[in-house]
């Protein structure tokens, strides 16, 4: 247990590196919940058409114009997200002097996972550029999502290369890294799906200087911590 005079643990034994383990296992699973969660939302943005017309039974596009290209690759690309979650708990820990070949498995594993993420944002825009999307407050949340959450996907390939995850190490960079991914792939999403054809929500919901308002107050709090690496760089 490697205990010292004071009754506490050595934060370099072995029994902290295990705690810091099972801690970054869990809460790396608890973000890929989240922000798998997030992505389904945006899937479903994509699929739904307004609620008057599905009463109506009229088969009309969704507010993006078109249904959704490449569904089945975007939940495929989504089930090797949540594989490929189960291997990268350990890039938070390339700074703790982890074995050479734990550091290459786990740098390939978190750059490999922007493979199946770029196949759902390349379905994405694919969607919006082939279609007649309407400038109203769900698209605006989705073009907020697809921008904040992309940055926070480079930002994360970046830190994946363990030599400038060592540079970046208990930097704002991380910090910031942290901001794109959980407002980018989170709060995003969530924000329209809450209120996009809700049955005791009116047409519209809210107003476009609101989703404006919103949308800035959501991307002011994911770039901060990035303004404050520069900053005090």
């Amino acid at each position: 247990m490697t205990p010292l005079a004071d009754g506490s643990l050595d934060p370099q034994g072995p029994v902290a590196e295990a705690m810091a383990e099972l801690w970054w296992l869990m809460l790396g699973l608890g973000v890929a919940v989240f922000v798998a969660f997030g992505v389904l939302l945006v899937v479903g943005l994509f699929r739904r058409r307004p609620a008057a017309e599905q009463e109506s039974g009229r088969q009309a596009p969704n507010r993006f114009g078109r249904w959704m290209v490449g569904y089945t690759w975007v939940v495929g690309a989504l089930v090797a997200i949540g594989f490929l979650s189960f291997g990268l708990w350990a890039h938070h820990m390339f700074a703790v002097g982890l074995p050479a070949l734990v550091l290459s498995f786990f740098a390939a594993a978190s750059m490999a996972i922007a493979i199946p993420a770029g196949v759902q944002f390349a379905a994405w825009v694919a969607t919006i550029w082939s279609g007649r999307p309407v400038w109203k407050t769900p698209f605006l949340f989705v073009v907020g999502f697809l921008v904040i959450f992309v940055i926070g996907g480079i930002t994360g390939v970046m830190v994946a290369a363990v030599p400038f995850d060592l540079q970046a190490h208990d930097s704002h960079f991380v910090v910031g890294h942290l901001h794109y991914v959980l407002i980018g792939g989170v709060a995003f999403p969530t924000s329209p799906a809450s209120t996009t054809g809700s049955r005791s929500s009116p047409a519209g919901c809210s107003t476009s200087a609101l989703a404006g308002g919103t949308s800035g107050c959501c991307s002011s709090a994911s770039t901060w911590p990035s303004s404050r690496c520069t900053s005090s760089g």
